[in-house]
């Protein structure tokens, strides 16, 4: 049996796979993802190249990964948060003010290399990226429906303005990420329609 860096298999893949989702999110901001290749990515975390095929089947499955590690993290710290503000609107903007802020954190935001962009994936597999993204979806739902119950914002198809607040943000990720857009003041833009919008 191989040795393994753990006091057990199950902690040991946790710790490689770690490693490897690590790797990736560096060498995706120094290097882009559309020329990432598994061997660079191994290398990188101190892993032979086959090895890597235990963890992840090709370079997409890495990056679902990766993507579900965020938004895990991501998701754990918001809900925290908002559990300490109890008006819906100002959920609503610290919801915006946290999401416009991660995407200076994204791999490739701010470098050379740019930041991955669902065109790099699949056409088959792009779907299956958006889905990624169902838990925030989910949680921003949460709070315009508490929000309509409330009667801070007016009552309209919570299932419709979802998607198009998500829209309204993702429309600053490239400007904020490049560094062309200030997150601040991107925060207060977007939050400034969608409170609009909202009818608060």
């Amino acid at each position: 049996m191989p040795r393994i860096a753990a006091d057990s298999v199950a902690e040991h893949r946790a710790l490689m796979m770690g490693r490897l989702l690590d790797a990736f999110g560096d060498l995706v901001h120094e290097h882009g993802y559309a020329g990432l290749t598994l061997a660079q990515v191994a290398g990188r975390a101190g892993m032979a190249r086959n090895t890597v095929y235990n963890y992840v089947g090709d370079k997409e499955a890495l990056l679902m990964a990766f993507i579900d590690r965020a938004v895990d993290h991501f998701l754990e710290e918001l809900r925290a948060e908002l559990a300490a503000i109890a008006d819906p609107a100002d959920q609503l903007r610290h919801l915006v003010a946290k999401q416009v802020h991660e995407f200076r954190a994204e791999p490739g935001a701010g470098s050379d290399a740019g930041m991955v962009d669902s065109s790099m994936v699949r056409p088959s597999a792009h779907s299956e990226l958006m889905g990624r993204f169902a838990p925030m979806h989910d949680l921003l739902a949460e709070i315009v429906a508490a929000g309509i119950a409330e009667g801070t914002f007016r009552d309209q198809p919570v299932d419709q303005v979802v998607p198009l607040a998500f829209a309204v943000m993702g429309a600053e990720r490239i400007p904020v990420g490049s560094g062309e857009h200030d997150p601040d003041e991107a925060a207060e833009r977007v939050t400034d329609f969608l409170l609009h919008a909202l009818g608060a």
